[in-house]
């Protein structure tokens, strides 16, 4: 692997911490090694964010379908994060990667990258 592994590495984790805002962690915790600790086993961390992710999808999509019940007087996010939600959840729903660890970590790179423009459109008012 080489630099490009490391800004994939960092493409996924943005995914991963912004997962992290909405649900808790429950497998593994989200990693934030150094570059030089990166360099000496960057699969394991690539690995390591990509079920972080996958997890972290899981519990959104049953968070969403429990906030969002009719009736429900105790929402789990307020507007703005429960927009948020909504807003990853129908990225990560894009997501139909094959069997191939290579190609989800391309997808989840891509929806990261995505979610990250489309963040900063937001902040600057184009959207």
């Amino acid at each position: 692997m080489s630099i490009k592994a490391w800004h994939t590495f960092q493409e996924l984790k943005y995914l991963a911490e912004q997962l992290l805002l909405l649900c808790p962690t429950i497998g593994l915790p989200l990693c934030n090694p150094g570059f030089l600790r990166f360099l000496f086993n960057p699969e394991y961390y690539v690995y390591r964010t990509i079920i972080s992710i996958l997890d972290s999808k899981a519990m959104l999509i049953d968070f969403l379908a429990e906030s969002l019940e009719p009736g429900n007087e105790h929402p789990m996010w307020e507007n703005d994060l429960l927009k948020e939600a909504i807003r990853i959840n129908q990225a990560l729903q894009t997501a139909n990667p094959s069997n191939d660890f290579n190609d989800i970590v391309e997808t989840y790179r891509r929806i990261s990258k995505d979610l990250y423009a489309n963040q900063k459109d937001v902040a600057k008012g184009i959207l």
